[in-house]
């Protein structure tokens, strides 16, 4: 037996100083030490039950023998093919892009200069938001938004030193937007932070948090990925369901589309504390604030992303679909920091269409409209940042 301890600790080490590649070095290195640790323990219990084989020690060992060579040692490796994206993400819960290249900076801010450009004398503005931020599915980073932004300010006020840093990723939120901003946002010095909301951050804020502190059945993701994958394959509506009920959660994305705010709001309410804390940041750095509401395409026309690929999971112009922007529109009443809502400049546009066919992100033109009604927005505190 301590011949066997001997060779798995020295196996555990090995494993743990191999030099792994790629973006999910950390997990494989992680995974692989653990179940060479988990491998040393089932040989352990083998011997014991060669010489006691007690019933239950059987039924521990096929446990214990399936947690090793299915949950912990595959699991990693399988995470594409089986599609583990909640075992993904409760192993890096903020999924930072780790972009490189001619457009993205060294904190892999896509479109956005090098953090050093970003002075006390700049005046510099930070958008925060998720994928309809960062410009998803668009060539160029410039076609995104917050570019066009920076652009017709700096044609409207041509003697301001405008800098802006687009924080946006992919199923980002603003829990996580905080966290980022926590992380690097000083780097930046803003002056003006501006967080865009989209109609999945509700259940998105919720989510992550869940994950970060491991409540409820979320715990388990990191443990039991592959049983709890079966279990959602073979019964998803159960699956989401209980899920939902382990963390007091709604289980679909855009639970607050589906029924009167009356019965929404009180899992609505998170996101509006979780934007707190970046207006607390902000304050406390003499930085604006200004909440911007994204509407997606269900919300104002029949016409868009007519392949769509979430189209079953809300009605299109359905009875409830515009309750979140009930929502915010009572939040302005309670929060001592602006609230702008595009969803005027969406409804009455002659632009089409603004989204693509198969998703309802933006194409170029609709990041043009959202930018145009942006701009006359934010010039007025651009300028009295720049002192004109």
């Amino acid at each position: 037996m301590l011949a066997l301890l001997l060779c798995g600790a020295g196996a555990a080490a090995l494993a743990w100083r191999w030099p792994y590649e790629g973006p999910r070095a950390p997990i494989l290195r992680e995974a692989t030490t653990t179940g060479v640790l988990a491998v040393t323990g089932l040989l352990l219990m083998l011997l014991v039950a060669a010489r006691f084989r007690p019933r239950v020690m059987s039924v521990a060992l096929a446990l214990c023998a399936w947690w090793i060579a299915v949950e912990t040692w595959a699991a990693p490796h399988l995470v594409f093919q089986f599609r583990l994206l909640q075992y993904f993400a409760a192993q890096d819960p903020d999924h930072l892009p780790k972009g490189v290249g001619p457009d993205w900076n060294s904190d892999s801010l896509r479109g956005t200069p090098a953090p050093s450009a970003f002075t006390e004398d700049t005046t510099n503005v930070v958008f925060l938001g998720d994928s309809y931020t960062y410009g998803l599915h668009l060539k160029s980073s410039k076609e995104a938004f917050p570019t066009l932004v920076a652009e017709g300010l700096r044609a409207a006020e041509p003697d301001i030193a405008l800098r802006v840093a687009n924080f946006g990723w992919s199923s980002s939120s603003p829990y996580l937007s905080f966290r980022r901003l926590q992380s690097i946002g000083d780097h930046y010095h803003p002056d003006i932070v501006v967080l865009c909301i989209d109609m999945t951050d509700f259940g998105d804020d919720i989510r992550w948090r869940n994950i970060v502190e491991e409540r409820g059945i979320y715990w388990f993701y990191k443990r039991l990925p592959i049983t709890l994958r079966i279990a959602q394959l073979l019964a998803p509506d159960a699956y989401e369901r209980f899920v939902a009920w382990t963390v007091d959660a709604p289980a679909r994305r855009f639970f607050h589309s589906e029924a009167p705010l009356e019965e929404t709001r009180r899992h609505m309410e998170p996101l509006v504390g979780n934007v707190a804390d970046i207006y607390a940041w902000c304050t406390e750095r003499g930085a604006d604030f200004v909440l911007v509401v994204l509407p997606r395409s269900y919300q104002h026309s029949r016409r868009e992303s007519p392949n769509n690929h979430e189209g079953d999971e809300y009605e299109v112009l359905g009875p409830y679909a515009l309750e979140p922007f009930k929502f915010f529109d009572e939040l302005r009443a309670r929060v001592p920091y602006p609230i702008v809502s595009l969803l005027s400049a969406f409804q009455t546009t002659d632009v089409f269409p603004l989204c693509f066919d198969h998703d309802p992100h933006w194409l170029p033109a609709g990041h043009r409209v959202a930018a145009d009604a942006l701009i006359p927005e934010l010039l007025p505190r651009v300028r009295a940042r720049a002192g004109r």
